[in-house]
């Protein structure tokens, strides 16, 4: 909305300031006095375009400006072109939605044109006729009015835009953070089994799009029960976020994931990884673990800290291959690392490895 001006107003001029611009003494007094007995709400007077700009604060207003509702300004000025006024005065940003109304004794068409394209919004003959003039101006801040009341629509419609984009943005983050967060563990900060599985069928369908291979590194904590019965529950949340956080620190690519799999099991997804390098990550991580030193007396792998126990698979997935079938086999692995004595490395047999 222009600045400085609400709607006030009805289609008459009982609350309406009117500027009225005009060299003539005289007539400058005869159309104020008309303007007064209309019941105008305030008329002040310009003899120059300069005294005109010093009212309505040319081309901006400012803070000792007069708001002004209409204009009526004379088409001869002495030493000043009206339509020249009329024009810049149109251009004004802050008298955008002022109506100026042309008082003239030149009535010819050209006149009349220049005075329209310079942005009047009508025109009075001189001698002025008080009921003319009550008429024009009348339906000049009828113009007014509906044009306040649109841009005020306007802006309340753009303001509750911006509210709805700014809603929109925070439900957005919300439904962002609740989706991070029905994948992520709330105890260790890695991905929880839904966001391993969900990551785990995606890459599966990828590899088995463009021909690659996969690898899964199954993980258990060993002897873990012992440890919390014998340290805690406290000590034992707080081994299983140091492990989470040991077994992320061996991972060097973002395209790979590690998540708690299910009380003190975790998973680790090795997209486009053969079981040569998911061998040589599983090894790091199992060292990361032992040399964390995390002391467990009842651990009965005789290294006197935690450890854990690794199971690895790797396939090249295809279309008609069961995903299942590799989870299966780091399952398997991870046993057999479990009987060989824990705190160790066993992969899955070949004929596993190569989905066969």
């Amino acid at each position: 909305m222009a600045p400085g001006y609400g709607i006030r107003l009805s289609g008459n001029i009982s609350e309406a300031n009117v500027l009225l611009v005009e060299d003539d003494a005289t007539q400058r007094h005869i159309v104020a006095a008309m303007l007064e007995s209309m019941g105008a709400g305030g008329v002040c007077s310009a003899a120059s375009a300069e005294e005109a700009f010093a009212i309505v604060g040319y081309p901006e207003p400012g803070p000792k400006t007069q708001a002004v509702d209409l204009i009526l300004m004379d088409v001869i000025l002495g030493d000043s072109n009206g339509i020249d006024l009329c024009r810049r005065l149109a251009a004004s940003p802050a008298l955008a939605l002022v109506p100026i109304i042309i008082v003239t004794s030149l009535s010819d068409a050209a006149t009349l044109k220049e005075a329209f394209d310079a942005g009047a919004a009508d025109f009075i003959t001189k001698p002025v006729a008080d009921y003319e003039l009550e008429a024009r101006i009348s339906a000049a801040l009828g113009w007014r009015r509906s044009m306040l009341i649109r841009v005020e629509r306007e802006d309340e419609l753009e303001k509750r835009e911006k509210e709805l984009i700014k809603v929109t943005e925070v439900l957005q983050q919300t439904n962002e953070r609740l989706q991070l967060l029905s994948t992520r563990d709330a105890l260790t900060g890695v991905a929880n089994r839904r966001g391993l599985n969900d990551f785990f069928d995606m890459e599966w369908r990828r590899a088995a799009r463009e021909e690659g291979c996969l690898s899964l590194v199954m993980i258990d904590v060993d002897d873990f029960k012992n440890f919390n019965d014998s340290q805690g529950h406290q000590a034992g949340d707080e081994c299983l976020w140091m492990i989470a956080l040991s077994l992320k620190d061996c991972l060097n690519r973002g395209a790979d994931m590690v998540g708690r799999y299910g009380g003190e099991e975790f998973l680790v997804v090795l997209p486009d990884t053969p079981m040569e390098g998911a061998l040589q990550v599983a090894e790091a991580m199992r060292q990361s673990v032992q040399d964390k030193g995390v002391g467990h007396s009842t651990s009965r792998t005789g290294a006197g800290v935690v450890t854990v126990s690794v199971g690895v698979a790797s396939a090249e997935p295809t279309m008609a291959i069961d995903s299942a079938i590799l989870l299966a086999a780091a399952d398997k692995a991870l046993y057999e690392a479990k009987n060989q004595g824990r705190n160790r490395v066993a992969a899955a047999p070949a004929l596993v490895t190569a989905a066969g």
